[in-house]
């Protein structure tokens, strides 16, 4: 092999090493915080050692290239359930309802862009975070829409509100763990039959303390869902991706099912990054006996999350 060639095999394999130790690290999430921060890129991982990988088998790098794979297999491994799961199933014979949701960012004045995107969706109901006195305005012009609505306007990144074409029982403002972090509770009196709805936005990790704040706030969804109607779903930004252990306790410990299984690789955060490096961490997830026909992030809004978009299938009314 040539000197440059040798070298950049090397610099290769240097540079290999953090993605292989970050792909182990983060299955230990549920030993430590630090770890689950590292759980939630696994495509990301998975692009960059497979490239490596093909880098040293050009360079005849055999053995080092084989293990860069076997780590990438790893990952891949993770992705998988997104192209092949079979989506939550319902009942022959329910109704459909399109839900929708969008972490808005405070601070976008992109306003008309959400309003069109919404039209444009036409979904039965919508929530909506980072809501701001001025975003509220805003929705409140869908009102000839979305006539009944529960609205929590602040001036932080924790506003949070629910707009629906068919009645709302039961809706308030609850607290997910914090009272700064509300989320809103409400049963959607769809033609089908009634939806429970909890639309979320837990905080955001970082340190230590925030990311147990985020962890005490998921923990809290299976006690405040409770009061709804068997047919539940949970919607928002919950700050997470699927192969976070706390996201995985979540799901087991409210009986909850991810509407992202089958639905392919659907990121929606940061938007200021291209698809295969955004995460995805706004969420959907339903109770069991509701099927899932279609999901999709929308297009950009102007803000750092893109919409979700969910098409659920009720059971049917008895």
């Amino acid at each position: 092999m040539s000197p440059p060639r040798q070298l950049l095999a090397n610099v290769v394999t240097v540079l290999a090493v953090p993605p292989a130790l970050l792909t182990l690290f983060g299955r230990c999430g549920s030993w430590h915080w630090l770890a689950d921060q590292c759980s939630h890129f696994p495509a990301q991982y998975g692009l960059s050692l497979l490239l490596a990988a093909v880098v040293l088998l050009l360079a005849r790098r055999w053995r080092t290239a084989l293990l860069l794979l076997a780590f990438a297999a790893v990952d891949g491994w993770q992705l998988v359930p997104l192209f092949t799961a079979t989506p939550p199933q319902g009942a022959a014979g329910g109704g459909q309802v399109r839900a929708m949701h969008s972490n808005v960012m405070s601070d976008n004045d992109d306003h008309a862009t959400l309003l069109a995107t919404i039209r444009a969706a036409a979904p039965d109901f919508f929530a909506a975070c980072e809501v701001t006195p001025a975003w509220q305005r805003s929705l409140d012009t869908l009102r000839d829409l979305y006539p009944h609505a529960i609205t929590h306007a602040t001036d932080d990144c924790f506003g949070i509100v629910l707009y629906s074409r068919h009645p709302l029982r039961d809706a308030a403002v609850i607290p997910l763990g914090f009272a700064w972090a509300p989320a809103i509770r409400a049963v959607v009196q769809t033609p089908h039959g009634d939806l429970g709805v909890l639309a979320v936005h837990t905080p955001r990790p970082g340190d230590r303390r925030n990311t147990m704040q985020r962890d005490q706030a998921l923990a809290a969804i299976g006690s405040a869902i409770a009061p709804l109607p068997a047919a539940r779903l949970v919607i928002g930004d919950l700050n997470v991706t699927r192969w976070s252990a706390p996201f995985q306790d979540l799901l087991f410990a409210a009986q909850l099912h991810d509407t992202a299984d089958g639905a392919g690789w659907q990121p929606t955060w940061p938007t200021d990054v291209p698809s295969l490096l955004r995460i995805p961490i706004d969420q959907a997830l339903v109770s069991s006996g509701i099927g899932v026909t279609h999901r999709r992030v929308g297009p950009y809004i102007g803000s750092d999350h893109l919409p979700l978009v969910v098409d659920l299938v009720l059971p049917a009314a008895q």
